[in-house]
């Protein structure tokens, strides 16, 4: 090695956080550390059903409860979650539309697992919002659902979505998607021998430290909204596509996270639960997820069958 190279600096040196110390000492301030002027605490009624039929909502008693500013339900709040492969919002094209017979929205009916949101309440103190749920009345009509993905392909198996049990491709389209590289039967043929063995994968589940919560403010047509997330740009730019609006409309801010391991990069319902509370109560609106919550009402990765 020559003598004139000098030693590295940053390569083969440890390199500290710079945000370490705010960490462990309890300085850094979280999603649900912030605090804002006349915040409302959000909670969200789960189904307890896999595949039910909403036939009642009966929300009157929650909505008379003191120190209750709104209660919304999919009667009252029509808003597309396209995150993921159920697309929608305002940057679809009228060819997308043709195809969707249906969409994910934060309220949806019939409800498909257990812990899809039925109804949110915004309240005064956290208490309060609780109490409210339990004064909600749902009459559900259960209906047949299924588990295992195989089955779900069956011709007599319960259809979740009206065109079927497969999950829409980028483009809307129900149909399996396909992906060929080379010749396989050829390389088969050519092969000394062929091994074939069946896989199964389990569903997992991220558990991060900071469990989901989201803190919804709106400033005119200006929504600003604290979320934990590892992807502000995306999370805005989804915000601004369900919500109807344009990207410079929406502003998130992420100071700090407790843990996303992949399943934080996009808008989640709770932010849109959060914005429609926000914006029906003209206050900010604070939704907290207990831990329970966050297993039942956020996915992770899905159990898989491959051969």
């Amino acid at each position: 090695m020559s003598e004139s190279v000098l030693p590295l600096t940053t390569i083969g040196n440890t390199t500290p956080r710079i945000d370490a110390i705010e960490r462990v000492t309890g300085q850094a301030k979280y999603t649900n550390d912030i605090k804002l002027p006349g915040m409302l605490y959000a909670r969200v009624l789960r189904s307890p059903h896999p595949h039910a039929r909403i036939l009642s909502i009966d929300t009157c008693e929650a909505s008379g409860l003191p120190g209750v500013q709104a209660v919304i339900t999919h009667e009252t709040a029509h808003v597309v979650w396209g995150a993921g492969s159920v697309s929608g919002g305002r940057q679809y094209n009228e060819a997308v539309k043709e195809r969707t017979l249906h969409r994910r929205y934060i309220f949806n009916n019939p409800v498909r697992c257990v812990g899809e949101p039925v109804a949110a309440v915004a309240a005064t103190d956290r208490h309060t919002a609780e109490q409210a749920l339990a004064l909600i009345r749902v009459e559900y009509e259960v209906l047949p659902f299924v588990l295992e993905p195989e089955a779900a392909l069956a011709d007599e198996a319960p259809r979740i979505w009206p065109e079927g049990n497969l999950c829409p491709d980028i483009d809307n389209r129900f149909e399996p998607v396909v992906f060929d590289l080379g010749d396989i039967e050829a390389g088969f043929a050519e092969a000394d021998r062929v091994f074939e063995q069946r896989y199964e994968t389990g569903f997992i589940h991220n558990a991060q430290l900071e469990i989901r919560c989201a803190l919804a403010h709106w400033q005119g047509d200006t929504l600003t909204l604290y979320t934990p997330t590892q992807g502000i740009a995306n999370c805005r730019h989804d915000m601004a596509r369900d919500l109807g609006l344009e990207d410079h409309q929406v502003r998130v801010v992420c100071s700090y996270m407790g843990g996303g391991f992949g399943n934080k990069n996009q808008n989640q319902d709770a932010d849109l639960i959060a914005a429609t509370l926000s914006r029906h109560t003209n206050a900010p609106v604070m939704l907290e997820y207990a831990r329970r919550e966050d297993w039942l009402g956020v996915h992770g990765r899905w159990p898989t069958v491959q051969t």
